[in-house]
């Protein structure tokens, strides 16, 4: 099969780039190549942001009812035979993932639309002065203007929706940043807006090298265009976007990574708890910043949790798409090794490797659980991303507490237990979200997942976020003044 030709989308066209730069992409496992990307230069960056800016006076002014029939409409087309064809086939050259991957991405992303779409009435309040005796407040909610949007690989699809559905439905036009990784599978999810109807410019889409970016991101960061910031991505990149975003003053929304705790008490329904956190560990590999990475667990319950664990690691296996895997391999060979050097190390800590081999064939990691971790090491500090689980046992409820907040990431965790004082024991997990006997992986659609700060981020892809709280006063006929009459007036 030929490498697919990936456009630029500018002001309602594919475009080339104008540099006649292009980057290729190749498939994590076979190393095929997959595509042939236009890379944006400085002036289709800038050419992008006036098409956007150009395009909002229209787009804000368009009523709420129209906005959310443009999201439904393609929510619907998301999930499309075609479309679903369509992202099955991208989501599987570019990301590795299994094909049903590409199908869930679909149907995750209509979610997100449909639920931005929602969130269209959500402009405002109205309510009488406390200052002037006959007045009324209007609080309104108005759109920022031009919203840079910058979305991930590893849930390529969800997280392309989440960087552009709310900010669209408030009324916003954004630039869409894609990602390196899987150009074409964006380059799908905005062919899905543009056939629903979204106006020439409310949207555009860049594709830019590994190489162009970091002098490009900034240069659109600095843009007085540009006037709010999203971003999905790792910590690292999150921080200088977060920096950059500073030094302009702009706002933004930084969703980075996790360390999701799962904390099992004694009195927890093992099994249960074992499914649960089997899957939130391996779902796409572990590739997921909602993926279950650590589990704390009482002593009481510790070996027939651990032996139910072993036992769902064990029917699990990672391989090409096709074969006789369930789990894809990881984003590239390079982060195999990372993921697999992370283990190692751990063990020479003192850390027993129940299941695994500490071996990656290019981008293929074995499902690995791991007994004895704890703070200090690097499995434990940082995000592994990948099909490893790290197991800590502890004594108390209170340890088990202080265990799950011993991390810089706060972004979800769970809670394994038949308590009655379930959710006094959460509210002590310092994450965004906790789910109590749920799984990490569960973004509730109308609240979305959070960070609290940290290495996790701030903010939320919410309406609150995205919009400006704008006052307006209407005063009576007759009003007072005070101290007009001291000064003359």
């Amino acid at each position: 099969m030929s490498p697919h030709h990936v456009h630029l989308f500018i002001n309602g066209q594919k475009r080339l780039s104008s540099s006649g730069e292009t980057f290729d992409t190749y498939a994590p496992g076979t190393k095929q190549h997959t595509g042939h990307v236009e890379s944006a230069s400085s002036a289709d960056v800038r050419e992008a942001m006036q098409a956007a800016s150009a395009a909002f006076p229209a787009w804000e002014r368009v009523f709420a009812g129209e906005k959310r029939k443009i999201l439904n409409k393609a929510a619907d087309l998301l999930e499309s035979e075609t479309y679903v064809q369509r992202l099955v086939e991208a989501v599987a050259q570019e990301v590795g993932y299994v094909h049903m991957a590409g199908a869930f991405e679909a149907h995750a992303a209509a979610t997100q639309l449909r639920e931005a779409a929602a969130r269209a009435g959500d402009v405002g309040e109205t309510f009488p002065s406390g200052r002037v005796p006959g007045a009324t407040v209007l609080v309104q909610r108005r759109p920022f203007g031009v919203v840079l949007g910058i979305a991930p690989w590893n849930s390529p699809v969800n997280l392309a929706a989440r960087a552009t559905a709310i900010p669209l439905i408030c009324g916003n036009t954004v630039v869409f940043k894609a990602s390196e990784v899987c150009p074409r599978t964006h380059e799908i999810y905005v062919d899905a807006l543009h056939e629903a109807g979204l106006p020439n410019g409310v949207i555009n889409l860049l594709h830019m090298s590994l190489q162009s970016t970091p002098v490009l991101v900034p240069e659109m960061i600095a843009n007085p265009i540009i006037r709010h910031v999203n971003f999905t991505g790792g910590d690292r990149v999150g921080r200088i976007l977060a920096a950059e975003a500073g030094r302009h003053l702009k706002p933004c929304v930084m969703e980075l990574g996790g360390k999701a705790a799962a904390i099992v008490l004694n009195d927890a329904n093992v099994k249960l708890a074992a499914r649960g956190i089997i899957f939130g560990a391996m779902l796409y590999a572990g590739q997921i910043c909602m993926s279950s990475e650590r589990v704390i667990v009482q002593r009481g319950a510790s070996e027939a949790l651990i032996s139910e664990l072993t036992a769902l690691a064990k029917k699990l296996k990672a391989g090409p798409d096709g074969s006789d895997a369930n789990l894809p391999g990881v984003v590239s060979a390079s982060s195999a090794e990372r993921i697999v050097s992370m283990v190692k190390d751990a063990k020479s800590e003192g850390a027993q490797v129940l299941v695994g081999d500490l071996e990656h064939n290019g981008p293929y990691v074995q499902p690995h659980i791991v007994l004895g971790y704890k703070p200090g090491m690097r499995a434990w500090d940082d995000e592994t991303f990948g099909p490893v689980l790290g197991i800590t046992v502890c004594d108390t409820v209170d340890e088990a507490v202080e265990l799950a907040n011993d991390t810089a990431f706060e972004l979800t965790s769970s809670l394994w237990t038949n308590s009655i004082h379930g959710i006094e024991i959460a509210s002590r997990i310092r994450t965004g979200s906790v789910m109590i006997n749920g799984a990490t992986m569960h973004p509730e659609p109308s609240i979305e997942i959070h960070g609290t700060g940290g290495r996790s981020g701030f903010g939320r892809y919410d309406v609150e976020n995205f919009t400006q709280r704008r006052i307006i006063v209407v005063h009576p006929e007759e009003v007072a003044f005070p101290w007009a009459d001291a000064l003359g007036l």
